[in-house]
């Protein structure tokens, strides 16, 4: 069905009919309910436009149930600025939520004035449902009225107490629904609203790509947090003291919420927040870390963290504190206060250049306990006693449950591309561990290849073993190059793609995925891809897919060479990590104006040597054949 809704949509074919455009209307708002449902992005997309294609009239003149179906369509998979386009002014829909999806549209698409009339007609139709006043108090927020946005943020908890429940980031997968209110956020609910909308509206801003706007809006969070901070109530800091013996009585709190250990990846962003913290990044203070026991990604991991951290992981204490993190608590997306604020990863990047500058050592080193489960893990995989390996992690859409289409999906590689890779170890004597999870493909069946990610032996342990003691690690812009990170464990990276700013010290080198222009038919340069707007959007392939450009995958050539080169720096014969040539001189002019972006990285020589275009050298050097493949 969905092959025949491909053709139609290739070649315009009108369904005139009327006893057929019945049929199809059936048929495709079957399908559409369906591939919805299932979370099916690219299926859900094309069905939209053979829907606008076939049955044009009912949407543009908002028949039911069609014109309805393409909007809640296009609303699921965050196409806001396609369904604002199709309104040039206000319209009385009748329908409440068709109302809800048009003001949320408006409001994602900056147009917060259109949103408000949507919301408040949403709210005449009916005015059950918190949600419609949670997003009208945003556009408020948006037109700079707080004291209206307070209002409804107000009205918004009255219907709906449990949605009082702070937000500081996605990653945390708050059970808004089981939340339980403690009495005195309630009665505060409409100025802590404030600060977690803001929040909410940066991030969401964020993952569209507006950089400019995110960036203005968490810095009012962060403005607002300070006119809200105080002291935690004497009695939680009592129980603090009696949790941690480090936990000192007089010194100022940070809190950080547990979307800081729902990923293996966030888990190790608390390096940096170390790092951060040690360079006079943070104030001292007691970091307290929330850690609940069904939302840590790799309680192993996190254990190294408690020489530093005052970890709570007590549900009924975690509860109590929870809501505090609007006064006194740090997130992993902005940084900066009343004057400045700058994305946390860009403030992180500056924290490990300078940490790599002063030299100073990883803040991890794998336990005994570690080694001896990582001992008896390479056995079990057939690796002998003092072979050496180098860990592979290549990203697949898996574990995040991603679909076709989904916006991560440009961050994804094939392990395929890396068959020479692994043949220049193997060959070598070295074993290529599989590093990831059990939702992925199999690996290639190859020599002294293990892919340990789909093997019975996998263990929280293990993994932390094999990212702190393998010779280098494979890897890409995905959480686990993080953990590597906080043990010193050298890395080459590849397939990378990132609109944030990179956590990577000395010790890692990398390639990126080219990012191609599908209209002006050349490869961006680093120059203009990696500063705002463009950089921007990278956070998500289908901002990418409508802004025209998309990710390129690195060659199994340029994967092969990149780790060629991370071999003979780490071999004696006497290759510098650094390299001065007229390639790299020629990079950092093009990174001028986003020098920070890769931290104290440095890109592979060879390939800066053969994509000259990346640097601004040359614009057009892209084969007739590769045009044609990338149009």
């Amino acid at each position: 069905m969905l092959s025949l809704a491909a053709r139609i949509m290739d070649r315009r074919i009108p369904i005139v009919s009327g006893l057929t455009r019945r049929s199809t209307l059936s048929i495709i708002g079957a399908l559409l309910t369906m591939e919805m449902t299932a979370g099916h992005v690219e299926n859900t997309l094309k069905l939209a436009r053979l829907a606008n294609l076939t049955f044009r009239p009912h949407i543009r003149y908002r028949r039911m149930p069609m014109s309805f179906l393409y909007f809640h369509a296009l609303f699921r998979n965050r196409q806001y600025d396609r369904i604002t386009r199709e309104f040039s002014g206000a319209e009385n829909i009748g329908y409440h939520y068709f109302n809800h999806i048009l003001g949320v549209a408006h409001l994602y698409s900056g147009k917060p004035e259109a949103a408000r009339f949507y919301l408040k007609r949403a709210i005449s139709l009916n005015d059950a449902y918190s949600s419609d006043y949670r997003f009208l108090g945003r556009a408020e927020l948006l037109l700079q009225n707080t004291t209206m946005a307070e209002r409804w943020f107000d009205k918004s908890v009255e219907l709906a107490p449990n949605t009082v429940m702070a937000h500081q980031n996605y990653a945390g997968r708050y059970d808004i629904n089981a939340y339980k209110p403690a009495a005195w956020e309630l009665k505060k609910a409409r100025s802590l609203l404030l600060y977690d909308n803001y929040g909410q509206l940066a991030e969401d801003f964020f993952l569209l790509g507006r950089y400019d706007e995110s960036l203005a809006l968490y810095h009012k969070m962060l403005v607002h947090q300070r006119k809200l901070a105080s002291s935690l109530p004497r009695q939680l800091l009592e129980k603090l003291a009696r949790l941690d013996s480090k936990f000192v009585l007089n010194k100022p709190v940070r809190l950080l919420p547990y979307e800081w250990v729902t990923q293996f990846g966030h888990i190790g962003l608390l390096d940096s927040y170390l790092k951060m913290a040690q360079l006079g990044m943070y104030p001292d203070a007691n970091y307290v870390l929330l850690a609940p026991a069904n939302r840590v990604a790799n309680p192993e991991y996190l254990s190294y963290w408690d020489k530093w951290f005052t970890i709570v992981r007590d549900d009924e204490l975690i509860d109590a504190l929870f809501p505090y993190q609007r006064y006194v608590g740090d997130n992993f997306m902005a940084y900066g206060g009343w004057e400045k604020t700058e994305f946390w990863t860009r403030a992180a990047a500056r924290a490990h250049i300078e940490w790599s500058k002063q030299a100073r050592p990883p803040l991890l080193e794998v336990s005994a306990e570690h080694r001896r489960v990582g001992a008896a893990t390479l056995a079990a995989l057939g690796v002998p006693e003092g072979a050496w390996y180098v860990g592979l992690h290549v990203r697949e859409g898996g574990y995040h449950g991603e679909s076709a289409g989904s916006i991560g999906g440009h961050r994804n590689a094939s392990i395929e591309d890396y068959i020479p890779a692994i043949k220049l170890i193997t060959e070598q004597g070295g074993y290529v561990i599989r590093l990831g999870d059990r939702s992925m493909r199999p690996a290639p069946e190859l020599e002294r290849l293990i892919d340990y990610a789909r093997s019975p032996v996998k263990s929280s342990a293990a993994d932390i073993f094999f990212c702190s003691t393998s010779r280098f690690v494979i890897g890409t812009t995905s959480g686990l190059t993080t953990a590597c990170v906080s043990f010193g464990t050298p890395l080459v990276l590849v397939n990378c793609v990132s609109n944030d700013w990179q956590l990577w010290p000395g010790n890692v080198h990398f390639i990126l995925k080219p990012i191609w222009d599908l209209r002006g038919k050349r490869f961006l340069p680093f120059s203009e891809a990696f500063v705002p707007p463009v950089q921007g959007y990278l956070i998500n392939a289908q901002v990418m897919h409508r802004k025209g450009i998309r990710a390129v995958p690195n060659t199994p050539e340029e994967i092969a060479e990149a780790v060629r080169h991370k071999m003979n720096v780490m071999s004696d014969s006497g290759l510098s990590a650094s390299d001065n040539g007229e390639a790299m001189q020629a990079y950092q002019r093009a990174m001028a104006d986003n020098p920070i972006m890769f931290g104290a990285a440095l890109p592979v020589p060879a390939f800066l040597d053969k994509r000259p275009e990346l640097l601004g050298r040359t614009g057009q050097m892209v084969s007739r054949q590769l045009r044609h493949a990338l149009a």
